[in-house]
């Protein structure tokens, strides 16, 4: 798709898509979504010999900093999910992809750069808002593309959250190996990762929405207590939002 310039010189927003630059884009986000996790997931070995360095055999203390950060991450998800949301309802799927990229890009050549534990707790904290941003942008970007075609959007939405969970067979053998012959090497395969899928977000990666279909960023919409509207928006909406 060709991106035109609006008159202030910004990026001008979608124009429709073709079937076929709609498959092509739908199979780029779903491998996006890939790249994304492994290049994420690659450093877990290495991280988890970050801590069991740290507190020196002490696993008890290692359980309670990890929970401690899982529940700070949980916390970090709830308040931001709805921001990030608002903001691609209003500026676009595409920016959003690459900022949860160049986020996970940060993460992991800081990690090169320095294998310490405290860049491991940024980073893990950080993982939260880098890959709710690119989770949430790309489903978005995914039903732009197919909201008129269930059959597709269940097809392309099916290989893209097969994703995960491929990397998470891959990954472990992988990062095993690589953490073994130096804690810095997952980290630089995974910036050189990011490297890849940033560039293909900023060459090849059309955005999806439609001016038609933005709407203005509001802070009053992205109150993450704005969920509850789900339970009282008829009965099917609750039973929806009740079984997610």
């Amino acid at each position: 798709m060709a991106k035109g310039k609006k008159g202030d010189g910004s990026a001008a927003p979608a124009a429709p898509l073709s079937a076929e630059a709609k498959a092509r884009t739908a199979w780029l986000i779903a491998g996006g979504m890939g790249m994304h996790f492994l290049g994420s997931m690659l450093g877990m070995q290495a991280e988890q010999e970050i801590w069991i360095r740290h507190f020196a055999g002490n696993f008890g203390a290692n359980a309670r900093m990890n929970a401690t950060l899982q529940s700070i991450s949980g916390v970090i998800s709830f308040v931001i999910n709805p921001i990030i949301a608002a903001i691609t309802d209003a500026y676009g799927r595409r920016g959003m992809m690459i900022v949860g990229m160049v986020l996970s890009f940060w993460r992991c050549a800081s990690m090169v750069a320095s294998p310490s534990i405290l860049n491991t707790v940024i980073g893990d904290l950080s993982r939260s808002l880098s890959m709710s941003t690119f989770f949430i942008s790309s489903q978005a970007a995914m039903g732009d593309l197919f909201k008129s075609e269930p059959k597709l959007y269940s097809k392309y939405q099916s290989m893209t959250a097969m994703m995960p969970p491929a990397m998470s067979i891959v990954c472990p053998m992988v990062g095993q190996k690589l953490a073994a012959r130096d804690l810095r090497l997952p980290y630089a395969v995974g910036s050189a990762i990011y490297v890849v899928n940033i560039a293909s977000a900023l060459f090849v990666l059309p955005e999806t929405l439609q001016a038609a279909d933005r709407v203005p960023f509001s802070v009053r919409g992205s109150n993450p207590l704005t969920f509850t509207k789900l339970f009282v928006n008829g009965a099917r909406m609750r039973l929806l939002a009740t079984l997610e």
